[in-house]
């Protein structure tokens, strides 16, 4: 998935890394999260870059996986060119593109809680989808990995 925690496995191959070490891989990149679980639960992965509500998911539908390591990442809300979206108050009953059962979904419903705003959530799993919804207006503000905020 378009993710800057992809970034370093990504170098390394372009570098050779694997290679030097004996280290047969192939790197698969998913549109979503959900294309990205059914891989795992098919039995096509070996290894994935997901997050901890994958492996909790994964792990109560009967696929035996683990953590084995932490990468941080950042959300960023976005929303339309020229919008008056200002505050979290500024989202009462405001369209959001959002990824649902992930973190994605996690982190905004952390962020609103207690507070009184109605956020409409709008399940757009793909990220570069939700980018081009955002950017043509057909949604109003959208939840993303920080890398798209170059974009």
């Amino acid at each position: 998935m378009p993710d800057i925690g992809i970034s370093p496995i990504i170098v390394a191959q372009e570098e050779g890394y694997f290679t030097e070490q004996n280290l047969n891989l192939e790197l698969i990149l998913f549109k979503s999260a959900k294309d990205q679980d059914v891989a795992s639960q098919i039995r096509q992965l070996n290894s994935a870059i997901s997050d901890l509500l994958a492996v909790y998911f994964l792990n109560s539908n009967g696929l035996k996986v683990k953590a084995v390591s932490v990468i941080e990442s950042c959300f960023l809300l976005f929303a339309v060119k020229n919008s008056r979206i200002t505050g979290l108050e500024d989202l009462e009953n405001v369209e959001m593109g959002l990824s649902f059962n992930t973190v994605i979904e996690y982190v905004v419903d952390t962020i609103i809680s207690g507070k009184e705003v109605n956020v409409r959530k709008v399940s757009v799993p793909q990220i570069l989808i939700r980018m081009k919804l955002l950017r043509i207006g057909q949604l109003p503000t959208a939840f993303l990995p920080d890398p798209w905020r170059r974009f």
